[in-house]
């Protein structure tokens, strides 16, 4: 009797593991379903990639990706009543925000790489660009030797927080690297004195240089640049039916040349006037999500 008990609940307990994965197997979009929105993490203050621009609205180029995918779940799910609802985010908030599910899609300019890809997910890569340190044409740094013993700014969280100590380690600099939140308070830093040097990506860089008024007096080191980072929407880890919708969408974004037409939008503009680089080219032709 015993023995037969033990079976039908063994039986029962294996009949109802479809059940239970199959109520744990798109918690994002359940989620999304009974809230009625897709919420979208984003930047306030990152141009190109993320910010709120004098109108009030969101947007950016990543932001922008994120929207044309939203739209695409939106009509995947056959709910075209759902909301977009935006939540602004930092680097140090990003990865807990999405792992909670406050977020589904982070939409900034975060690198896809093998190390988060541990906690977090992404879809297929978005961006390709290149890590850059700006300084004062009138300053004391004119190449990277002359960082060593010097104040960096530097965002906490980041792919360049990591190369920054990479590059100290190598050439034994001593640099001190001065924390900041976002793009804005990084550059902040060596505006006005604190930091001798910041570093960021190439486009935000160039970004708040352009804005500033002094920025004649803002060079980039001219002799040393990292390898081209990859930047993604980082969603929930292992949520494979909101990742395939997701990138969906952005697969059709890039087939129908909206993507492009983001692109050149936000790129082929001042500050920048950036054309398409041939990896991001080869990325519509070919989408993939491979991280670095």
């Amino acid at each position: 009797m015993v023995f037969s008990t033990l079976r039908t609940i063994a039986t029962a307990a294996t009949l109802l593991l479809p059940v239970l994965a199959a109520a744990q197997a798109n918690p994002t979009l359940d989620k999304i379903l009974a809230r009625g929105q897709i919420v979208i993490g984003h930047r306030t203050a990152s141009p190109p990639l993320g910010y709120v621009a004098d109108n009030g609205q969101v947007t950016g180029y990543s932001v922008e990706v994120c929207k044309y995918a939203a739209e695409h779940i939106k009509a995947a799910l056959k709910r075209p009543d759902l909301k977009v609802a935006f939540v602004p985010v930092d680097a140090s908030n990003r990865i807990p925000l999405v792992q909670n599910g406050t977020i589904d899609m982070e939409c900034a300019g975060t690198s896809n790489t093998i190390e988060r890809q541990k906690v977090v997910g992404f879809t297929y890569n978005i961006l390709y660009i290149e890590t850059r340190i700006a300084v004062r044409k009138s300053g004391p740094v004119r190449s990277a030797a002359d960082l060593k013993g010097r104040s960096v700014a530097v965002m906490q969280g980041t792919v360049q927080q990591k190369l920054l100590a990479e590059l100290d380690r190598a050439r034994g600099l001593g640099v001190k690297p001065v924390l900041a939140r976002d793009t804005a308070e990084g550059f902040l830093l060596l505006e006005t004195g604190r930091a001798d040097a910041a570093i960021n990506d190439s486009l935000m860089l160039a970004s708040s240089i352009h804005k500033s008024r002094e920025a004649a007096d803002f060079v980039f080191l001219p002799d040393w640049s990292s390898p081209p980072d990859v930047v993604s929407i980082m969603i929930a880890k292992g949520d494979d039916r909101f990742r395939t919708l997701a990138n969906e969408g952005i697969r059709k974004m890039m087939s129908t040349g909206e993507f492009e037409k983001n692109y050149n939008r936000f790129f082929m503009a001042a500050p920048y006037m950036l054309p398409m680089p041939e990896p991001l080219r080869q990325q519509m032709r070919q989408p993939n999500d491979t991280g670095i």
